[in-house]
């Protein structure tokens, strides 16, 4: 394999793997990036984001309503999703 290419391979790998946990989580995926130093996979807020264990990594608020972005690690992918509230 060209080692230009490595770098991709090993993040299509990784995103694999990690859909394939996403999917038997029951997870919907809505975005991937492969460009990083990991895949960013984002996955639609649902009730069952809570097996995420995801932490809290930026809140944006104006007035009453809010997002809070929330981020783990799976499977060597970044998981992003985001809370809206009030």
């Amino acid at each position: 394999m060209n080692h230009h290419h490595q770098h991709i391979f090993n993040n299509l790998t990784a995103a694999l793997e990690c859909t394939r946990t996403l999917d038997r989580m029951g997870l919907q995926i809505s975005k991937m990036d492969l460009s990083g130093s990991k895949p960013r996979i984002v996955v639609l807020n649902d009730a069952k984001c809570s097996q995420l264990n995801a932490i809290p990594r930026t809140y944006i608020g104006a007035g009453k309503q809010y997002q809070r972005c929330m981020t783990t690690l799976l499977d060597g992918c970044q998981i992003d999703y985001t809370v809206r509230g009030h």
